[in-house]
């Protein structure tokens, strides 16, 4: 449901994990944040177990990799910057990107160890299936292309793509994902033209919904999604890209991924930072590769020498750069001076490590700059949540609903004014009455006999001081000069602000 209205947008396994903790540990903001938290472990776990068994290149001492690879993997993933953020987040993204993972991982298996055993296909369908119930079709469709791309690129492993495997998968897949598509379809007629034709292909091929973004959009977040593990993790893919013809079948097949996932999302019309996650776990376990390899390749040092000292110049130069925009009203006023400090003194935190490690020599395989990242990394998660707390009135609909409960009488009523906050039901336990000037995901319930007084324009604005009872009216700040030419004088009881949101009593 979104406000108490069925929700036909997106696939329901992240809502079905959301109501099974709700039930074994009653609605809580914790309970709807545990399932984030185990599927962001169960992604770390995934590439911890890839790096466990994966035929990386050997070494000059003859070894295929150092013991902490396995755990290097994980911690780099961990720390991401995005994968942590998105581990607090209610979108199917973290989802997607985990049950994504688990399915290149089985495809993996089979195919760099073609002996494992006929179990990896239908295992791989299976998580595939749950891809699909996460976030639609791109969990079918991004491994077939992969494992496309795979027989194409790598062509020593073309002999390893066995049939029934194949099929074992397709049939999984469909056993998990077909029940829930037959029965949506069964209660609403319009569900396979809306959710495969407007939410994915007009998503993807046209402008309609309003995201766009240039051909650099996804480099940026890529940037800032990986920090502080950004100057590593390019500098591992810019490694294997320039030793591409002499790079192993199992790295070519690991690079292939974020390149393939990168382009595809490029390409879109519709573009959001959340979408590219389910690159982070293939760029992080080259980066795990690239530590392993890090004493013995010359050139990858001078790779990191170079990255890491540009990058902590650029950081260190975004600090004043910063605080001279927020001073000429150039970035919004969410972002407090308390914010910019934080983040400041995090970028330069960052920036110290990774500039004191590039001119570090690494005899241990790059243990010691895993370690000092890590530190770095962990510290900048901890200030992103001191920030987060001092942010919380521009993040969260918490202190709004707030106002509204401790206030709220039989026969008042909640208006949402040109936007919807998707919270206020969460905390206040009841939806909102009226939409106004918004349809948003609520587009396909407009002409629903059983939702149209849900809906209203302007002029719903206007009968709402002859109601009886009160009416808690919010929208976003930028529209709330002209609400108040919406009415005569005395019909607006009080207004206050909360970050970017205006509550007004009528």
């Amino acid at each position: 449901r979104l406000n108490y209205m069925d929700y036909i947008e997106k696939p329901p396994l992240i809502y079905w994990l959301g109501a099974l903790s709700y039930k074994a540990l009653g609605v809580s903001e914790a309970a709807g944040r545990l399932p984030l938290a185990i599927l962001a472990i169960l992604g770390m776990a995934g590439i911890i177990w890839i790096a466990s068994w994966l035929p990386w290149p050997k070494n000059s001492s003859g070894e295929r990799r150092s013991h902490w690879t396995p755990a290097a993997a994980g911690i780099i993933l961990g720390t991401c910057a995005e994968y942590s953020l998105l581990s607090h987040l209610q979108t199917p993204d973290m989802a997607v990107s985990v049950c994504l993972l688990w399915a290149c991982a089985f495809i993996l298996r089979s195919l760099a160890l073609p002996n494992a055993g006929g179990w990896t296909g239908p295992a791989a369908g299976v998580a595939m299936g749950l891809a699909f119930l996460s976030k639609g079709l791109i969990g079918v469709l991004f491994p077939c292309l992969w494992s496309a791309l795979i027989w194409i690129f790598v062509p020593e492993w073309r002999g390893r793509f066995r049939f029934p495997r194949i099929l074992g998968a397709a049939a999984a897949c469909l056993l998990v994902a077909l029940p829930w598509v037959v029965a949506m379809s069964q209660r609403h007629p319009d569900f396979p033209v809306y959710f495969f034709l407007h939410h994915h292909f007009a998503r993807y091929l046209t402008s309609h919904y309003d995201r766009p973004g240039g051909w650099y959009y996804y480099i940026g977040v890529n940037a800032a999604g990986l920090l502080p593990w950004t100057p590593l993790a390019w500098a591992a893919m810019l490694g294997c890209l320039t030793r591409w013809r002499k790079l192993e079948s199992s790295l070519r097949a690991l690079l292939l991924w974020p390149l393939f996932i990168l382009l595809f999302f490029t390409t879109s019309h519709s573009k959001l930072p959340t979408y590219i996650l389910p690159i982070f776990p293939h760029q992080c376990l080259l980066t795990a590769y690239f530590l392993n390899d890090l004493s013995r390749q010359p050139k990858s040092d001078r790779w990191v020498r170079a990255a890491g000292l540009g990058l902590a110049a650029l950081l260190t130069a975004c600090i004043p750069i910063a605080f001279w925009l927020r001073r000429n009203a150039m970035l919004p006023e969410m972002i407090a001076p308390e914010i910019l400090w934080i983040g400041g003194f995090t970028l330069a935190v960052i920036a110290a490590a990774l500039a004191f490690t590039a001119w570090t020599r690494q005899e241990d395989g790059g243990a010691t700059l895993l370690r000092r990242v890590a530190f770095s990394a962990m510290a900048m998660t901890a200030l992103l949540l001191i920030g987060a707390r001092r942010m919380e009135p521009y993040l969260s609909a918490r202190a709004a609903a707030q106002e509204i409960q401790a206030r709220w009488r039989p026969g008042d009523r909640i208006v949402s004014y040109d936007f919807y906050l998707h919270a206020i039901p969460f905390y206040l336990r009841r939806p909102v009455d009226r939409l106004v000037n918004w349809r948003g995901e609520f587009r396909l319930h407009e002409n629903d006999p059983r939702y149209q007084d849900r809906f209203g324009d302007l002029g719903a604005l206007a009968t709402l001081p002859a109601l009886p009872g009160r009416s808690f009216v919010l929208m976003p700040r930028r529209v709330a000069r002209e609400f108040t030419t919406l009415f005569k004088p005395g019909r607006i009881r009080e207004m206050r602000t909360f970050g970017n949101t205006v509550l007004a009593v009528l």
